[in-house]
């Protein structure tokens, strides 16, 4: 069962699909793709009586098997609406005007070799009497 957000996609099956579309019966085209329908927003209980044999002992919640599903229709309209246009009109603008081939790297700015190389030369140019002072100190 899809949790709540998930997309609701059509069960369509599509060996089926292949085999009336080979037949000549399916010449749309629409058969064996995958459709949204619409996205989960929840599932609908039902709340039942619990027996131990004959006798009621509490209730309980059921799954019906129901999810509640926003359509996908409805989802067009409000992405279609003007101000969500206007606003994903702006952001598209503003990303066509970067520079695509421009990557980003994983790397940091900073040379971690050489930091490390620093820090290593410096460990290693500390006196052996400081470093004895410090761990008598720290027992």
């Amino acid at each position: 069962m899809p949790d709540s957000g998930d997309p609701v996609k059509d069960a369509n099956d599509r060996v089926k699909a292949i085999g009336q579309r080979a037949a000549g019966r399916d010449t749309s085209g629409v058969m064996g793709k995958r459709w949204l329908l619409g996205i989960d927003w929840g599932h609908l209980p039902v709340w039942d009586d619990v027996f131990d044999g004959n006798q009621k002992i509490g209730r309980m919640r059921v799954s019906t098997g129901m999810a509640g599903v926003v359509p996908a229709w409805k989802l067009r309209d409000l992405l279609n609406k003007e101000g969500i246009l206007m606003a994903r009109d702006k952001v598209e603008k503003q990303l066509s005007e970067r520079d695509e081939g421009a990557a980003i790297l994983d790397v940091s700015k900073e040379d971690e070799f050489g930091q490390f190389e620093d820090l290593t030369r410096k460990l290693v140019q500390v006196p052996k009497r400081e470093l004895d002072e410090k761990r008598n100190e720290e027992s």
